[in-house]
């Protein structure tokens, strides 16, 4: 309860990968092709010093056309991703 005042409600991922709708909105914005992106799995998510936590595996195309896999961690702090 204290984490939930202090970081906002713990986001919940899907249910098939465990991505929380914050990351996909994160990706949304900042992927250079977001309607390439396949995503993977995200871990648990758990409390971290400054925010809810998360690491996810996903591929994204890169400026090269290519997919690329990747792996990042982001923070989610009253319902907003970044990394």
């Amino acid at each position: 309860k204290e984490l939930e005042i202090k970081f906002g409600p713990k986001p919940y991922g899907k249910y098939s990968t465990g991505v929380p709708a914050s990351v996909y909105q994160y990706w949304d914005k900042t992927l250079k092709f977001p309607e390439s992106l396949e995503e993977e799995r995200c871990a648990p998510i758990r409390a971290g010093s400054k925010g809810w936590t998360t690491v996810c595996r996903y591929r994204a195309k890169t400026s090269s056309g290519s997919l690329q896999l990747m792996q990042d961690t982001f923070t989610i702090k009253d319902g907003v991703a970044y990394k």
